[in-house]
């Protein structure tokens, strides 16, 4: 029945009409030939009554639609559709003229008016024929169970990298963690199975993965690699069941009431300096003005269960929200203007469903484009629910959308608008991307000035747009991804108002520089902060704490220095004064990374708490001496750190590190070496000398000044040790 044309009662009564008539130009024609007085005129057939609806059993069901309904009333033959506010339902059979079943679609929370249309019209909407969306019950529960070869990790991980793209949220779960335990930690073998389960304060979201690599780090602790994985090959089972409140304002774990409190989420205003602007010969340009993108109402149902035995998978989720967008803005000619993606994730929040260890981020998605000059003025909200279910490798797409109330004034000769906003959603579960939506709200408008009086007059086209992303990381093989966009045309309206003067060009500042590079620990950093024209002022620091080690000069905006600070995401407040006294404040942010050390086939730390310049040198399998005058040799060896170097630096944990990356060590013998430089006015001379084969200590030494040598031998499927005198040939001088 999707996609047929559906007659309804205007299109019946004008071909009724037309069939009324011929008739009359038929019996015209007739009566010129005189009719058999016996003949009587018959009478014209009764017309056929509308359809009717008495009572719809159950007259309660999911918002996710799904429900089968009994529909009782009179004349529901050669049904063409029955809709339930205003959504097609499925499955439609009608059997007998009293009755029909039907499957419900999906739906908004509350009364729906359940409709069904014939060929001789559309049932009326009364309070017997209502279907009430009820939302779940809240829920806040998570079950996972690991296989019995998995490792569990505990309180000896002290910080965690990588994973999902805290760089870039909207790359999904394509890197590796790196999780540092600390130095009295057992280090898991490489091809275990590991799991951080959710919920602690270093890592909220969880992890699970394959250890691929571990490597000695400049505090005495391992860093161990975890490369992403099918959960399937960590987890027995994996059952997660919410449905609640989500958002800025609540805390996980504590439900709301239903009809009170729900989640709200508030962006920050989206001003020029958020927007990639063009114009039509693609050259930047910008505008005045500013939009507002306000979410209220934000609830979620999140079910995934992972297959067991006789269990198969299943995922459900889904978000509803009020989307409100609101602002001006003034152009001076044709300009088209996106959110900058930098911006999108420099305030995208990832916000924890309950205590489950599922995430749902949100990111303001907005663009708009002004043919014209003028100003345009506009409010647009709406309701959208959206999301997937996958049920016997098959996936559904849900969404139901609403228009709540759109207007847009302008005043100018002759402008042309086109704007949408909405949210981009990811649902995820461990660190791990299941999937992204974005529902959006869009709006076409052309605005002509008349006079006088000056009136303004707009032709409004509205639509709504839904993409539901595939699946970025699988969460079980043999699932399909989903893929999905489509736009429906909403509505359509014409309407005038008094004409709106132009708006002033705004001359505050505006800062572009919201997200900065990422600073990694122990090395130097440089970055500036910037604004939309670069003008002259003043920065200082507005809120929060720039990471330890790291400097903002208030004159140039740049922030430098060697940073020693936690790993994670650094958020702070700057506040820019031009020479005008004019200002404005805003949030930046940093990723702060770990120390790289390399691991792999070989490493060999050297490690020590001084100012002390201590080297590290490796003769390798091929005789060639790594040191800091030869810091990468033929066979692959890497010597990736060289510290305080001829007493230039004090670090806190000072490391030099030599390492063959997986795969590149030839077989034979490495011997390794500690020999002091200088001492740069301390006695501490004391080191520790860990080597590592595949990640697996096989040395793990302590001493003081010059060392011995510590032999090693790879490839033989054996270790040696040795610890033999210093080789005079290659001792440094």
């Amino acid at each position: 029945m999707r996609g047929r044309r559906i007659w309804g009662w205007t299109h019946a009564r004008r071909l009724l009409s037309i069939i009324v008539a011929v008739l009359v130009a038929c019996s015209g024609a007739i009566a010129l030939a005189p009719a058999p007085a016996s003949a009587a005129v018959p009478d014209p057939p009764p017309a056929k009554a509308r359809p009717s609806v008495a009572s719809v059993k159950p007259a309660k069901g999911g918002v996710t639609g799904g429900t089968k309904i009994t529909i009782r009333g009179k004349n529901l033959t050669k049904v063409k559709a029955v809709t339930i506010g205003g959504h097609r339902a499925e499955s439609v059979r009608a059997l007998s003229s009293h009755k029909l079943v039907a499957v419900t679609p999906a739906g908004l929370p509350g009364r729906s008016a359940v409709q069904v249309r014939t060929k001789t019209g559309t049932s009326k909407a009364g309070k017997h024929s209502r279907f009430t969306y009820v939302e779940p019950r809240p829920a806040d529960s998570a079950d996972y169970q690991p296989t019995d070869d998995t490792v569990v990790a505990g309180d000896e991980v002290q910080w965690v990298s990588g994973g999902s793209g805290v760089e870039d949220p909207q790359a999904g779960s394509t890197e590796p963690w790196i999780v540092g335990l600390g130095p009295d930690a057992d280090v898991p073998a490489l091809g275990s199975t590991y799991f951080l389960p959710p919920g602690g304060s270093i890592f909220p979201s969880g992890l699970a993965g394959i250890v691929s690599d571990a490597a000695t780090q400049a505090d005495g602790g391992t860093a161990i690699t975890v490369e992403p994985a099918p959960v399937s090959d960590v987890m027995d089972d994996v059952s997660i069941d919410y449905s609640g409140p989500v958002g800025d304002d609540v805390v996980p774990g504590r439900h709301h009431r239903r009809d009170a409190d729900l989640g709200t989420l508030t962006f920050p205003k989206l001003g020029p300096s958020s927007f990639l602007c063009t114009d039509q010969n693609s050259q930047s340009v910008s505008f005045s003005g500013e939009l507002g993108l306000h979410v209220e109402n934000v609830a979620s149902n999140f079910y995934l269960q992972t297959p067991g035995i006789g269990v198969e998978p299943a995922l459900d989720v889904w978000v509803r929200a009020d989307v409100v967008l609101t602002g001006k803005v003034t152009a001076t000619g044709t300009i088209s203007c996106k959110l900058r993606p930098e911006w999108q994730n420099a305030h995208r929040k990832v916000i924890p469903v309950g205590t489950t260890g599922a995430t749902l981020s949100f990111g303001p998605t907005a663009s708009f484009s002004v043919s014209g000059s003028g100003t345009i003025e506009i409010t647009q909200r709406s309701r959208r629910m959206f999301g997937v279910s996958v049920y016997h490798n098959h996936p559904e797409i849900l969404d139901v959308r609403r228009n709540l109330g759109t207007k847009v004034t302008g005043g100018s000769v002759s402008v042309k608008f086109k704007a949408s906003a909405g949210l981009s959603v990811q649902f995820g579960a461990l660190d791990r991307i299941g999937l992204e939506g974005k529902a959006q709200l869009a709006a076409t408008a052309k605005l002509t000035a008349s006079g006088p009086p000056p009136k303004v007059c707009a032709d409004v086209d509205l639509s709504v747009v839904l993409s539901i992303g595939a699946f970025l990381d699988l969460w079980v093989a043999r699932w399909e991804s989903p893929t999905y966009d489509k736009t429906w045309p909403l509505a359509t309206w014409a309407a005038c108002t008094d004409q709106v003067d132009d708006a002033p060009e705004s001359s505050d500042p505006a800062i572009t520089s919201l997200r900065l590079p990422a600073a990694t620990n122990g090395n130097e950093y440089e970055a500036r902060l910037t604004t939309a024209d670069n003008r002259n002022g003043t920065w200082s620091l507005a809120s929060g704490s720039l990471p330890t080690g790291l400097t903002l000069d208030a004159g140039s905006g740049e922030i430098t220095g060697r940073p020693q600070a936690a790993v994670r995401d650094w958020a702070f407040g700057i506040r820019f004064v031009d020479g005008a006294g004019r200002s404005t404040t805003s949030t930046v942010r940093m990723l702060v990374k770990p120390m790289p050390v390399g691991g792999g086939d070989l490493q060999v730390s050297l490690l020590w708490n001084s100012p002390a310049d201590i080297d590290l040198h490796v003769i390798d399998a091929w005789d060639e001496e790594i040191y800091y005058a030869n810091s990468e040799s033929e066979s692959g060896g890497i010597l990736d750190h060289d510290s305080n170097a001829a007493c230039n630096e004090s670090l806190d944990h000072p490391i030099e590190n030599i390492y063959w990356p997986q795969g590149t060590a030839p077989s034979g013998t490495y011997t390794a070496y500690a020999r002091v430089w200088s001492e740069c006015d301390t006695t501490d001379l004391s080191w520790h000398l860990v080597i590592r084969i595949g990640g697996h200590t096989v040395v793990d030494e302590t001493g003081y000044g010059d060392s011995v040598g510590y032999t090693v031998n790879l490839g033989t499927g054996a270790v040696r040790v040795d610890r033999t005198p210093a080789r005079l040939g290659h001792a440094p001088k």
